[in-house]
């Protein structure tokens, strides 16, 4: 992640409408927010993780991620630092 892009933002997430900008900006820190807490894997299947010990609803903030930026902000996600 360059220092201009740590300033002003992903280009992929700078290039989107406002409300998709919003949408995608909400979708990350949720997704911080359950790595944070959380985790996206488990050990065991149970609570928030599937069969698979993936985190249930991270899954779909991603799923929708995709869908809202066109597969540009998972790409963002996946840079981010913890």
């Amino acid at each position: 992640m360059s220092l201009f892009n740590r300033i002003f933002g992903e280009p992929e997430i700078r290039n989107l409408n406002a409300q998709n900008k919003a949408e995608v900006n909400q979708m990350i820190d949720e997704l911080v927010k359950i790595g944070r807490m959380d985790d996206f894997i488990s050990l065991t299947p149970g609570g928030p993780f599937d069969f698979q010990c993936h985190h249930r609803e991270a899954k779909e903030i991603v799923k929708n991620l995709r869908n809202t930026s066109n597969t540009a902000g998972s790409n963002v996600v996946r840079d981010q630092e913890p």
